[in-house]
């Protein structure tokens, strides 16, 4: 050992007064932990309680509320639902739309609520709380989440299969964008 420490050479000697200060290094360090205090904390302002396994939720800034995707029952097929929440959090309805195959990521567009359902893309009025359309998407693995805009389209995310899908004009749900390099594409935003 001590010759593979001699081999290195010599070390270079550090020049007193290229040290910082002791007084300018603790102020730094107070300055980094001042800024820490000032950084944002997440703070609990609502809990909702009797919720089947709550996945994904959505505020409807027309109607001024929330609808909120439930699992359902450990998870089984037609027992999911989609709940209707008040502006301040409290239940309206606790089942507002059911027997859905584990609801997802929801998006509102035009008036209509669409939700991930499996295999299926949902097209729901949220005034008369019916599913208008269902899109189905065979080759799918599991569709998990939608993003849509007024002015584009509507885009759902297929994590599984490495794919983001598309609603059409023509309203066909087909593949938009389909690449092992997307490593799982889960989260969509506009």
């Amino acid at each position: 050992m001590k010759q593979a420490a001699l081999e290195t050479g010599p070390q270079k000697l550090v020049n007193r007064s290229e040290l910082p200060p002791i007084k300018s290094a603790l102020t730094e360090r107070d300055k980094r932990q001042e800024s820490s205090k000032n950084k944002a904390t997440l703070k609990l302002l609502r809990s909702v309680d009797n919720l089947q396994h709550p996945q994904s939720i959505t505020f409807d800034k027309k109607r001024l509320r929330f609808y909120v995707s439930q699992l359902g029952e450990k998870a089984q097929p037609s027992t999911g639902s989609i709940a209707l929440l008040a502006r301040d959090g409290s239940v309206i309805n606790k089942a507002w739309i059911k027997g859905l195959n584990q609801p997802r990521g929801m998006a509102m567009k035009g008036g209509m609520l669409y939700v991930a359902d499996g295999k299926s893309l949902l097209k729901i009025d949220v005034e008369t709380a019916q599913i208008i359309k269902r899109f189905e998407q065979p080759n799918a693995f599991y569709l998990y989440d939608v993003s849509a805009s007024e002015r584009g389209g509507v885009y759902v995310s297929d994590p599984l299969s490495n794919a983001i899908l598309k609603l059409e004009s023509d309203e066909t749900l087909r593949v938009w964008l389909k690449d092992k390099k997307l490593e799982g594409p889960n989260s969509l935003a506009q």
